[in-house]
This record gives C-alpha cells, sequence and structure tokens, in this order.
C-alpha cells in the first residue's frame, strides 16, 4: 500500500520527535499535522487526501515565503524559517519541466481563442487560463510560472 501524504508527515514527525534534537521540525510538523487532520474531518470526518493535505502544505509555504521576506526586511534572523521551508517543500511533488508545461499552455490557449483575446484586453484575469492549465497538469505545474508563460505567450 502507498503511503499518503499524511502519512509521511506524521512518520517524519515520529522521527523527530525520537531524535529529540529539531524543534523546529517537531513543531513545524506538528502544527502542518494538525491542520491537515482538520481539512479531513470537517469534510467527511476521515482523514486528509493527499490532495487536501498539500494544499495545508502550499498554504504553509505560502506563510513561510511571506514570513520569510518580512523578517529579512528587517534584517532578522531568518535560520527558523528557511529551515521550516526546506522541510514544507520535502512533501510538495516535484513540479513538471517548462517545456511541458509550455506545451500545455499552447494547447490550452488554442483551444481558446476568445479566452486569450479577452486576456488581451484585460490582463489581469490570467487565473481562469491558469486554473485550465493546472487542471491539464494534474497541479504539478508551478502557478506562477503558468501564469508568466500565459502572458509571455499572448505577448501581454
Amino acid at each position: 500500500m502507498t503511503q499518503t501524504l499524511i502519512d509521511r508527515v506524521t512518520a517524519d514527525l515520529k522521527e523527530f520527535r525520537l531524535a529529540r534534537t529539531d524543534s523546529v521540525a517537531i513543531n513545524l510538523l506538528n502544527t502542518l499535522r494538525g491542520e491537515a487532520l482538520k481539512v479531513g474531518k470537517d469534510a467527511e470526518d476521515r482523514a486528509p487526501n493527499d490532495k487536501e493535505t498539500l494544499a495545508v502544505v502550499r498554504k504553509f509555504i505560502k506563510n513561510g515565503e511571506q514570513t520569510l521576506a518580512d523578517l529579512a526586511r528587517f534584517g532578522r534572523d531568518t535560520t527558523d524559517q528557511e529551515r521550516e521551508l526546506a522541510i514544507l517543500r520535502r512533501y510538495v511533488p516535484a513540479g513538471m519541466p517548462e517545456e511541458e508545461v509550455l506545451g500545455i499552455v499552447r494547447e490550452v490557449i488554442a483551444a481558446n481563442p476568445d479566452k486569450a483575446e479577452q486576456l488581451k484586453a484585460k490582463p489581469g484575469n490570467v487565473g481562469w487560463f491558469v486554473g485550465q492549465i493546472m487542471k491539464a497538469s494534474g497541479g504539478k505545474a508551478d502557478a506562477k510560472a503558468v501564469g508568466e508563460l500565459v502572458k509571455g505567450e499572448l505577448g501581454i
């Protein structure tokens, strides 16, 4: 049986607790696990699936990146935040190669010329394309990179 993402987080948390050497990792994984379990419990009183757990991981990464930027801007120590981000990124699947994502971008644009024209008129509305491309990539593409690729392909 394949280990789920929440099972990996739980196993890593147990490993760090046994080692008793990394309080940053223990605190992070304990909080991450709690948040992910809450999502599943709120949904149907069950363990979270990988998609739900990954969404929580990505939320933690986004928040961690913001905290890291804020601390760096004020000249504060960022060691713990950098460590947390390194731990969190281990749970995110490797992204797709840019060439593969670009192929999907081109396919989606070609299949939706009317939406492409609308986007050229209102460049801030790239979200629809990002959503379609993320769906086509199975969530493996980086959303920010997808937005930039779409804009680049449309010359906006």
